[in-house]
């Protein structure tokens, strides 16, 4: 997945590490993310569903037609490994799924990962992820690194190991759910997607043009041509690129 490097992007984020640097702003240097794009981005969005999927899918957003890649029977989290291929969280540790056909394949097993925030850049198959310990109130989530590629789970870097509440994990940001798309007048646009709180589960976008407040798109629902009623809720966007982009559905 090739990402736009550019000022205005949401990947050129490198300053050195401040007494007074929240959460926020150390995840987002960490996986090289502006935070100040990434608030403007979601200042306009509430509480977002995440849940647990049957399906993961691809909707091309121009030929507005939608493709089961996998049948996860129970997956969560899904993340962009690389060019063809994505990573989801099931309870049995890290999946890869392919985009050529090819079997998905378990690749780092676990019992306890929660959530997988995205690929460590200029790190290869390295993957920032939470697992959790306990539950309720007692829930301790942590911060690990994932080798895709020996299977293992490696502790994560010094400014991130430490246990987080479940109020925290909020400010570790989704950094494929973030595009910069350049437009015919030579400017960009930022865009960021995510699934609305409440029923029928939308994907909407949240989009920012150069020098402008970040706001909802006029078309708040991303696939208008599917029918949203009934029970199918989908959830957990993220995009694969300019027109397409990959989402749970459940049941």
């Amino acid at each position: 997945m090739i990402r736009t490097s550019i000022a205005f992007a949401l990947a050129v984020a490198v300053w050195s590490m401040q007494p007074s640097e929240t959460l926020l702003e150390r995840v987002c240097r960490f996986l090289k993310i502006d935070p100040k794009i990434y608030k403007k981005l979601t200042s306009v969005r509430g509480t977002e569903h995440e849940g647990i999927g049957q399906r993961l899918m691809v909707a091309d957003l121009e030929r507005r037609r939608t493709s089961e890649l996998w049948n996860c029977s129970g997956c969560w989290s899904p993340i962009i490994v690389s060019m063809g291929q994505l990573a989801v969280a099931k309870s049995d540790g890290i999946w890869v799924v392919s985009r050529d056909g090819q079997q998905a394949k378990l690749v780092v097993p676990a019992s306890n990962i929660t959530r997988l925030v995205g690929v460590i850049p200029e790190k290869g198959r390295l993957v920032l992820a939470l697992t959790v310990e306990g539950g309720g109130t007692d829930a301790l989530y942590s911060p690990v690194v994932a080798d895709l590629d020996h299977g293992l789970l490696k502790a994560a870097p010094t400014e991130l190991a430490k246990g987080f509440r479940e109020a925290e994990i909020l400010y570790f940001p989704r950094p494929d759910r973030f595009r910069v798309f350049p437009q015919p007048d030579g400017t960009r646009i930022g865009k960021f997607i995510s699934a609305s709180a409440t029923r029928p589960r939308y994907l909407l976008t949240s989009t920012l043009p150069e020098g402008e407040r970040a706001h909802l798109s006029e078309n708040t629902d991303l696939l208008p041509w599917l029918n949203s009623k009934g029970m199918v809720e989908r959830f957990d966007p993220i995009w694969l690129s300019d027109r397409e982009v990959a989402f749970l559905e459940a049941p």
